[in-house]
C-alpha cells in the first residue's frame, strides 16, 4: 500500500526542521570537506587529507556537544492579520521578550505548523538585554487555502564555531484564514428584476410565515384569518389583524460546481472565480445565496444584518471537492430556492450532460443566468459545448491565463 501523500509531506517537513535548519552554511561546508577527505584520505599514508578529515570531524563533534548547553527563557507574541491570500507573502509583527538573567544574541527563529502548509524563512533575533523586549517584522507564504494552525516557534542557537544550531520550541498557537486568490474582475452586476418579499430582507432567511410586524389594524373583509391577533381581539372584543412590512428587493444565487473525481487546479481556480465574483459584486441592498454541495447541501446567505462578505469568503476558503454524492443532488437544493431568485451565476469545472441538465433547469424558471466554465483545455471545452447543443452563453476561463480570460469579458 502506498503511503498517503500528506504523510510524505509531514516526513519531508520533519526532516527540514530536524536536520536542515540545524546546519549552518558554514557547517554544510565542513561536512562536505569531511566526506571528501574521508573518501580520498582514508589511507593514512595520504597524511594531509587524513589530517583534514580528523580536524573537520573534531570541529563537528565539539560543535555538537556545545549545542546541548542551549536553554533560553524567551517569550514571543505575534500580531497576525485576520486574513491572508494563498501564495502571497504575508507580513506581520512579533514582540520578543528576553526573560533570561543575561543578554541573548545570535539566535534565530522560524514559524512551526502541524503540516507543510506555509513557507517561512529563518529569521535572526538581534541583541536583547535582560528583561527587555524588541519588535520585529516576520513573513510567511501560505501554500493552501482554509485555516492554518501555527503551533509556535522554533528558536535556534548556533555553537561558538557557527557550524550547528540547537533548536528550542516555544509554544505560541494561532490560527489564520487563507483566502483563495482574488482576481480583479470587472465590476460585477447581477441581473434580474426585483421581487416582492413580505417581511423584507431581515426575514429572508426565515421559513414558513415569519414576517416583520409593524402594527395592529381593525379587521376588514378579505383579511386573512391567519393574521388575526387573538390576544388583542380578546382584550378589546373587536377583531384586530397584524400588519406587516412589505418590501421589494433582489435576491441572487451563486452556484459553485464542487463535483470532481480528483483534486485539481481547475477546482482551485473555480473557488477563486467564485470568491472574485463575491468580492466584486454590489449586494448592499440585496441578498446573495451561495449554494454548493460538500458533505451535505449548503446554502449560505449574505444580506444586511444576516451575514457579511467576509464570512462568505471564509466559507468559500473552506470548501472541499465533493466525491461522495451524485451531481443530481445539487438539483434538489436549487429547486428548493430557485423561486426566490432574480438571477443566478453558475461556476462550473466541467461540461457534460449532468451540467447541461442543471443549465436547462435554471432556464426553465425564466431567470437571468450567467455561466463561467473553468477549463484546462478551452478549445476542447468549446467543442463539448457545441456538441451538447447548449444555447446559453458560457464564458470559458483558461486556468493558464485567468486574468487574460477575464479581461476579454470586459
Amino acid at each position: 500500500m502506498k503511503p498517503h501523500p500528506l504523510r510524505k509531506i509531514k516526513i519531508f517537513n520533519f526532516l527540514i526542521e530536524k536536520y536542515i535548519n540545524r546546519i549552518t552554511p558554514k557547517g554544510t561546508f565542513f561536512i562536505i570537506i569531511l566526506f571528501v577527505s574521508m573518501i580520498f584520505g582514508f589511507n593514512p599514508d595520504k597524511s594531509m587529507l587524513h589530517q583534514i578529515s580528523i580536524l573537520s570531524l573534531s570541529f563537528i563533534i565539539i560543535a555538537y556537544i556545545f549545542t546541548f548547553r542551549f536553554k533560553t527563557k524567551i517569550k514571543i507574541e505575534r500580531e497576525l492579520p485576520e486574513l491572508c491570500i494563498i501564495n502571497k507573502k504575508t507580513r506581520y509583527s512579533i514582540i520578543i521578550k528576553n526573560n533570561n538573567k543575561k543578554k541573548v544574541s545570535n539566535l534565530f527563529f522560524k514559524d512551526v505548523t502541524n503540516q507543510f502548509l506555509m513557507s517561512s524563512e529563518l529569521q535572526i533575533i538581534p541583541y536583547i538585554k535582560s528583561n527587555n523586549s524588541i519588535e520585529l517584522d516576520n513573513a510567511f507564504t501560505p501554500l493552501k487555502r482554509g485555516y492554518i494552525h501555527i503551533e509556535g516557534f522554533n528558536i535556534y542557537k548556533e555553537d561558538p564555531f557557527g557550524l550547528l544550531r540547537k533548536s528550542f520550541f516555544i509554544k505560541a498557537p494561532a490560527n489564520i484564514l487563507v483566502l483563495p486568490q482574488i482576481y480583479n474582475m470587472p465590476f460585477f452586476n447581477f441581473l434580474g428584476k426585483r421581487k416582492y418579499n413580505q417581511g423584507g430582507i431581515p426575514y429572508a432567511e426565515k421559513k414558513g410565515e415569519s414576517e416583520e410586524f409593524i402594527s395592529l389594524k381593525k379587521y376588514k373583509n378579505g383579511d386573512p384569518i391567519k393574521k388575526i391577533n387573538w390576544k388583542a381581539t380578546a382584550k378589546t372584543g373587536e377583531l384586530f389583524v397584524n400588519e406587516y412590512q412589505e418590501e421589494y428587493f433582489s435576491r441572487y444565487g451563486l452556484i459553485l460546481d464542487t463535483f470532481s473525481k480528483i483534486d485539481n487546479d481547475v477546482f482551485e481556480e473555480a473557488i477563486s472565480i467564485a470568491s472574485s465574483i463575491l468580492t466584486g459584486s454590489d449586494i448592499r441592498d440585496s441578498i446573495l445565496d451561495i449554494m454548493f454541495l460538500g458533505s451535505d447541501a449548503y446554502k449560505f446567505t449574505i444580506a444586511k444584518g444576516i451575514n457579511s462578505k467576509k464570512k462568505a469568503l471564509e466559507v468559500l476558503a473552506s470548501i472541499s471537492i465533493c466525491k461522495n454524492k451524485l451531481f443530481d443532488s445539487l438539483h434538489s437544493l436549487i429547486k428548493t430556492n430557485i423561486h426566490l431568485l432574480n438571477s443566478v451565476v453558475l461556476v462550473l469545472i466541467e461540461i457534460d450532460e449532468d451540467r447541461v441538465k442543471l443549465i436547462n433547469l435554471l432556464e426553465k424558471y425564466d431567470i437571468e443566468i450567467k455561466v463561467f466554465l473553468v477549463s484546462k483545455k478551452p478549445s476542447i471545452s468549446a467543442g463539448k459545448i457545441k456538441k451538447l447543443g447548449i444555447k446559453t452563453a458560457i464564458n470559458i476561463l483558461d486556468i493558464g491565463d485567468i486574468k487574460g480570460s477575464l479581461k476579454e469579458l470586459e
